[in-house]
């Protein structure tokens, strides 16, 4: 494996021989992460913090806490913070502003 691949900063899937079925595996986890990563940073900034435990960290990854809203919304239908949990460009708009 060549140097620069494994000491860049970056993830280079070109270099990284993921093809096929694969990729388009991998990108469909990219594509949730992402997503659940977006949902937990609108909750967390705009709706409902993250309670912050005695020694100084949250008490769930804001990935995680995104995870539990898309897992609550598609497995029982709730949607606890009425947000457009399918608009993911909306939601990347609306965590900035």
């Amino acid at each position: 494996m060549d140097v620069n691949y494994v000491n860049s900063q970056a993830c280079y899937l070109a270099g990284s021989r993921v093809k096929g079925h694969d990729g388009k595996l991998l990108l469909m986890v990219m594509i949730a992460f992402v997503w659940c990563y977006n949902i937990g940073e609108l909750v967390h900034r705009k709706i409902k913090p993250l309670r912050i435990l005695k020694h100084g960290r949250n008490e769930k990854s804001i990935i995680r806490y995104g995870l539990d809203i898309v897992a609550d919304y598609l497995q029982r239908g709730i949607n606890e913070f009425k947000i457009p949990i399918f608009d993911l460009f909306g939601i990347t708009n609306q965590i900035f502003t």
